[in-house]
C-alpha cells in the first residue's frame, strides 16, 4: 500500500511546462507537512548578545522561561499561560539531544 505523505498542493505551470508550487504557498505547506508552526521557518536574527538577551526576555515573558536559581541554567515558570507547551518541548528535547550524541560518538 502507497501512502501520500505530503498533502494535495495548488500548482502553476510555468513559460517552461514545469509544474511548481505557488511561492507564496510554500512555507504553509512546509509547515503542514511537517506538522509545525510557521514561526519554525522565521529566521530569529540573533547577531549580538543584546539580540539574545532581548530573545530570552522574550521567552520570559511569553512562556516563563527564567533563569535558574544557580544561575547556570534554565527553569520554567509555572504562571505562564504557555509554559507547559515550553515543559513539552523540552521534556520531548532532553532524550532526543542526549541519544544524537550517543550515535555521533
Amino acid at each position: 500500500m502507497q501512502r501520500n505523505y505530503l498533502p494535495r498542493v495548488p500548482c502553476v505551470t510555468t513559460k517552461n511546462g514545469i509544474r511548481a508550487v505557488k511561492p507564496e504557498l510554500l512555507p504553509r505547506i512546509i509547515t503542514k507537512a511537517l506538522d509545525v508552526s510557521q514561526s519554525t521557518l522565521k529566521d530569529y536574527q540573533v547577531e549580538s548578545y543584546a539580540d539574545l538577551v532581548g530573545m530570552f526576555l522574550q521567552l520570559e515573558e511569553e512562556y516563563g522561561l527564567q533563569p535558574s536559581e544557580d544561575g547556570m541554567g534554565l527553569s520554567i515558570g509555572p504562571k505562564s499561560k504557555h509554559s507547559p507547551k515550553l515543559a513539552y518541548v523540552f521534556r520531548e528535547w532532553g532524550p532526543r539531544s542526549v541519544r544524537s550524541l550517543q550515535t555521533a560518538s
